[in-house]
């Protein structure tokens, strides 16, 4: 889901580089340069008739979804994918996790879910509990990956913007710029 932009360009372009046989689909908004091996399927996912026509007899090993950022994004493809699909992976976010002291940031630190977690981070997070409930009810095979910076964008802070402030005071303590 998605692949023009930021991290899933990045993603489609590794792995065709390994072989691997990729599909993207996303609006066709974004113009981005893809392999010639890669097959393209549009469908606006807030769309849910029009994305159950163009996946609804598709059947992949692997959905990697990093243009999920809340549940009415990701519940319609649960829908579609139940029983078709060996793994879905949600492309979840750091930003759900508290001010770390120390990067890397691992998957053990603590969570914010406190009143100064964002509207995307509070999305990312009901995300994650709403999939990780399919997987105990119905045996739906979901992942959570916590994304960040596969693309070494230069000020990723800026590009995305979202609060990533607490990022600028760890680095200039860890003088890494």
């Amino acid at each position: 889901m998605g692949g023009t932009r930021f991290n899933g360009l990045a993603l489609v372009h590794e792995l065709v580089k390994w072989g691997h046989d990729v599909t993207v689909l996303n609006r066709g908004k974004s113009e981005a340069r893809l392999p010639r091996a890669v097959r393209r399927l549009y469908a606006d996912r807030t769309n849910h008739e029009q994305l159950r026509a163009v996946l609804g007899h598709e059947e992949f090993d692997v959905v990697q979804d990093l243009s999920g950022y809340a549940l009415a994004d990701v519940q319609p493809l649960v829908e579609v994918f139940r029983g078709r699909i060996g793994h879905y992976i949600f492309g979840s976010s750091t930003v759900i996790y508290a001010k770390p002291r120390v990067l890397p940031i691992r998957e053990a630190d603590p969570v914010d879910r406190s009143e100064r977690q964002t509207e995307y981070g509070i999305q990312k997070l009901l995300v994650e509990a709403y999939l990780f409930d399919q997987y105990r009810a119905n045996g739906f095979p979901a992942a959570v990956e916590h994304t960040y910076d596969w693309f070494r964008h230069e000020k990723l802070s800026e590009s995305l913007q979202f609060d990533f402030s607490w990022e600028d005071d760890l680095l200039e303590r860890l003088d890494v710029r």
